[in-house]
């Protein structure tokens, strides 16, 4: 008898503890980006990381960068020049300071070359400036500086820029290695008769970084609308004409080409025809 209340009290007693409520696990919480730089700010560096630990900050009316030591302003004039010299070529005036904020993080890796810039304003989830994070080595650090210095530059008058204008203009900035390999891949592509689909690219809203192709049409097109004398506040009106009218009837306006079917043969024959030139 004894036995058997001792097994009805166990039995009481897990009915108990599987009733109880199983608290709710905590929401996930997306990882901030500025927030998660500045933890690795705060984190060891390990010993095989030839550039140090400490880091410093720089700022004007236009930015403020947080840098390894000894790099920050070197950051800062970099940028505050791309800034001037993008604005004029590709606006056609030298933005006001204070216009187009961004705040940006350099993290030194030798062999490393990334760069990456969330926009604000027009369509985009971001509010307030645009924060740029860059990871590379000396040797490719301008040039990565000056590409996403040029993608918040441009934001400012065309803040819903199509991703192949933004990354064709950017591209013009990259260094000269990775743009020969640009041109060379388009002229292989076009001498095989590789299939390139401009409608396709005209109208995607996002790049992989990986999609080579994409940065290299990118690049090829909008070299071959504004490079050797082009008209290059045309060439901005006619993409910003496109978002009202479309690219067929924003084409025929500006350039007298019926459609972008027609301006792919074209873009194939100036190809043809410049690698023909430069054998």
């Amino acid at each position: 008898m004894k036995h058997l209340l001792a097994l009805l009290l166990l039995l009481t007693l897990n009915s108990f503890v599987l009733a109880e409520p199983i608290a709710p696990l905590p929401p996930t919480i997306p990882e901030d980006p500025v927030e998660g730089f500045v933890d690795r700010i705060r984190e060891p560096v390990s010993r095989d990381d030839e550039f140090g630990t400490e880091f410093e900050f720089a700022k004007n009316k236009n930015f403020t960068v947080v840098a390894l030591k000894g790099y920050s302003q070197k950051v800062l004039d970099i940028a505050e020049k791309a800034r001037k010299d993008i604005s004029t070529k590709w606006l056609g005036e030298v933005l006001i300071d204070g216009i187009g904020f961004t705040h940006i993080n350099v993290d030194k890796k030798k062999n490393e070359q990334q760069g990456f810039t969330m926009l604000s304003g027009g369509r985009k989830v971001l509010r307030g400036y645009n924060r740029m994070f860059i990871t590379c080595g000396d040797k490719y650090l301008e040039y990565t500086i000056i590409h996403e210095v040029g993608h918040a530059v441009l934001n400012v008058k065309y803040p819903n820029l199509p991703l192949w204008v933004h990354e064709g203009i950017c591209t013009q900035y990259d260094y000269p290695d990775k743009l020969i390999n640009f041109e060379m891949s388009i002229i292989q592509a076009h001498q095989r008769n590789v299939k390139i689909n401009l409608k396709e690219l005209f109208e995607l809203k996002r790049i992989n970084p990986s999609d080579i192709k994409a940065y290299a049409v990118s690049h090829s097109i909008v070299k071959m609308f504004t490079s050797n004398g082009g008209n290059i506040s045309k060439f901005m009106e006619f993409v910003d004409h496109a978002k009202t009218v479309g690219w067929d009837a924003s084409l025929k306006k500006y350039y007298r080409v019926n459609s972008i079917d027609e301006l792919q043969s074209l873009w194939k024959l100036y190809v043809l025809r410049k690698a023909a030139n430069n054998a």
